[in-house]
């Protein structure tokens, strides 16, 4: 059997499939698994060590590329669709095979942003829904969540220059989308160092930080990030893409929500990982994607968050993590 998944974009969802493509491999060890993705996904899907050929598709190829590109990848019995947009629509016409698509439920998450609708719809985690794209073929039921945990098995790892420690906590304080940063990073920084504890500052974007910390700020390839995560003794982190490679590698991992809440499926819900954020507050979410203002004006959802909170936050889930074990 021969089968292709499409996921183009962006790094977080990419991450998220891992977990799905390896369960997929496991249920079907004698499939002949392909990837078509884009060439920032190319590092983390060679990581399985499951896929036999990937396929890269740049995000700014104009049509004739995509077309070009399209007209050398083979006819597959399955196509696993888990990006559902135009670009992987197209590959229908020049693929031959089973199509199968993720619901993506734009819809009912904008409605539910808008006015509170369809909030018993949107139950789902995204890995289930990528699940149900490659596994409703075969009748097979979609397992519990943390068989699903995004993984990086055949992550090696790089050295990084400047880890010269072998303990440190990872900040992660950046996010595509302003409102989903939380400004207690810089304090929670300082409270950390406080308590003798390194710090380890990745991601993109420019903040200043106490000069304790250990700043890679704009500085690490995709492999560098994964690579410093990797040896991390637990990150703290936005809703992002570096949040679900923390927890590929299994850290404990305590997320900072604001703006976006548990529907929208990109939520932590596996073993070693938390999340802090006020649970009371009836404007959120406010956005889909967390969005770069406070339609309120207030921002309550992140500044009513303190450093302390998260700084005990972290200490429960680090204990909590040492003493419990992961399954694999």
């Amino acid at each position: 059997m021969k089968v292709l998944f499409v996921r183009f974009s962006a790094t977080g969802d990419i991450v998220l499939s891992t977990g799905v493509i390896d369960y997929f491999h496991r249920k079907f060890p004698e499939a002949e698994i392909d990837v078509l993705t884009s060439p920032g996904g190319k590092a983390i899907f060679a990581s399985l060590g499951s896929i036999h050929q990937i396929f890269t598709l740049p995000a700014k190829s104009s049509i004739i590329q995509m077309i070009k590109l399209y007209r050398t990848i083979p006819d597959y019995d399955y196509v696993f669709d888990l990006q559902g947009n135009l670009k992987s629509f197209s590959l229908a016409a020049f693929v031959k095979g089973r199509f199968t698509h993720i619901k993506k439920q734009s819809r009912e998450r904008r409605a539910f942003v808008k006015n509170r609708k369809y909030k018993s719809e949107l139950t789902k985690h995204v890995v289930e829904k990528y699940a149900e794209v490659c596994l409703s073929p075969f009748n097979i039921e979609i397992p519990e969540l943390e068989k699903l945990r995004p993984r990086f098995p055949d992550f090696e790892g790089l050295d990084v220059s400047g880890l010269s420690f072998p303990n440190f906590i990872v900040l992660h304080p950046y996010a595509s989308q302003k409102n989903k940063e939380w400004p207690g990073f810089f304090e929670l920084a300082n409270t950390l160092i406080f308590n003798g504890i390194n710090v380890v500052i990745v991601g993109n974007g420019d903040k200043p930080w106490p000069k304790e910390v250990i700043n890679f700020s704009n500085q690490t390839s995709l492999e560098e990030l994964m690579s410093i995560i990797k040896k991390a003794t637990a990150v703290v982190t936005t809703d992002s893409g570096p949040m679900h490679i923390s927890i590929g590698f299994k850290k404990p991992t305590l997320a900072i929500f604001g703006p976006t809440t548990k529907e929208f499926g990109f939520y932590p819900s596996f073993e070693r990982c938390a999340v802090v954020e006020d649970e009371e507050l009836d404007c959120r979410p406010c956005h889909v994607h967390g969005g770069n203002s406070c339609p309120q004006g207030h921002f309550h959802c992140m500044k009513a968050i303190t450093s302390q909170q998260v700084f005990r936050r972290l200490h429960d889930l680090i204990k909590e993590s040492k003493a419990r074990k992961v399954n694999p």
